[in-house]
């Protein structure tokens, strides 16, 4: 049960950073953890998938060129 509380937080992390915009630091304040947490919280969301990247070339365009 621990480990999904954890990725819930980790979710939640992600969330405010990547959608909502917020800043580490405001992350962490509101949360009351280090901003340190926040920021291998945001690794672990990357390593875990929870958080995934991708790139969309624009119509028209080769991305490869």
């Amino acid at each position: 049960m621990a480990r999904v509380n954890e990725l819930r937080l980790i979710a939640r992390v992600a969330q405010m950073y990547h959608i909502e915009g917020r800043r580490q630091a405001e992350i962490a304040e509101h949360l009351h953890i280090s901003q340190a947490s926040v920021s291998r919280m945001l690794k672990t969301a990357r390593e875990e998938q929870i958080v995934r990247t991708s790139v969309v070339a624009p119509s028209g365009t080769f991305a490869d060129l």
